[in-house]
């Protein structure tokens, strides 16, 4: 009999700790609905995710950075968000032998979908738009050499990669979408004073490519590089309101070496984040096609570029209850 009781008391405790677990969650998935629904009228009403100063203020801080220092960015709601720098450090690796290491930082822009999509990860809702975030290779344990997915992709010898950036160019120039481009541009209306043009996440096209494409580089990198040299020609022959050369920037983290020295040779100057975004003010065009960070809600809270050209979005707002438009 008193075992039965015993028995019976357990199960009551065990059910009244299931029901607090439960008002818990509830409670804790209200607060963040609530911060969700914070975020989402701070965005409505016009303040900005993005601003330059809070960009390089964070930028400063992880250019002076060693390991272990803490970084901080200033949140939406004034609040204060600290990062620890971790490069260096070593984890166990996903097989017998092999480890991941921490190699490098850069700061992660969180769009506002991002930053309220968030339901059904309670713990990642926050008021922080530029987390840093830690690139993560991986290597042997013995002998530090990066194997796998770490291992650098094989570039084309230059003389190739040099003519393979070139033949793009030509094809571009030649073909019929650049004929209309060139004629939608030449007949807008152009902001006076344009200067530069800053130009994100083009991509690399100077590896050996494993996908069957007509050649062994990469062209839809190649291409959009020519873009950007397509739109400095005709900016440059309507450019009827001043002197001086519109100066090109690209900024993209998976450019070679190689990469950059072609570019460089075509009057494109490479920058790291976040300095293209530093560059954009009312005297730039922004180019940005297909990027994996969000470019266009960084540019368009940071500044009032003359003109922005990328590829078809899809209305991210739309999915969201209701959006300002960008």
């Amino acid at each position: 009999m008193g075992q039965c009781a015993s028995t019976k008391q357990e199960n009551d405790t065990d059910e009244s700790d299931d029901e607090s677990e439960i008002e818990a969650e509830k409670e804790r998935e209200a607060l963040e609905l609530e911060k969700i629904e914070q975020i989402k009228k701070m965005y409505y009403d016009g303040i900005p995710l993005f601003t330059k100063d809070s960009i390089r203020a964070l930028h400063q801080q992880l250019l002076k950075a060693k390991t272990g220092d803490k970084v901080w960015v200033l949140n939406l709601d004034g609040s204060k968000s600290e990062f620890e720098i971790e490069v260096g450090k070593c984890f166990n690796g996903p097989g017998e032998g092999i480890e991941t290491v921490r190699t490098q930082v850069s700061i992660y822009y969180q769009s506002i979908q991002h930053l309220t999509w968030s339901k059904e990860n309670w713990e990642f809702v926050d008021f922080c738009t530029m987390p840093i975030h830690h690139l993560t290779q991986i290597r042997d344990k013995v002998t530090k050499e990066f194997c796998g997915r770490s291992l650098p992709r094989p570039d084309l010898l230059r003389e190739e990669a040099e003519a393979f950036f070139r033949t793009c160019c030509e094809e571009w120039e030649t073909s019929e979408a650049c004929k209309q481009f060139r004629a939608i541009l030449d007949a807008a209306k152009i902001p006076v004073g344009i200067a530069k043009i800053v130009a994100f996440a083009c991509g690399t096209f100077s590896y050996i490519s494993q996908k069957p494409v007509h050649s062994r580089g990469i062209s839809r990198a190649a291409t959009q590089h020519a873009l950007i040299l397509t739109v400095r020609d005709v900016l440059g022959k309507k450019k009827d309101w001043g002197s001086g050369e519109i100066v090109c920037y690209a900024q993209d983290p998976v450019y070679s070496e190689l990469d950059k020295e072609i570019l460089q040779q075509s009057g494109i100057q490479i920058l790291d984040d976040p300095a293209g975004f530093l560059e954009v003010d009312e005297s730039a065009v922004v180019l940005s096609f297909c990027p994996n960070v969000c470019v266009r809600q960084v540019v368009c809270d940071i500044a009032r570029p003359a003109m922005m050209i990328w590829d078809s979005v899809i209305l991210d707002e739309d999915q969201m209850e209701e959006g300002r438009r960008r």
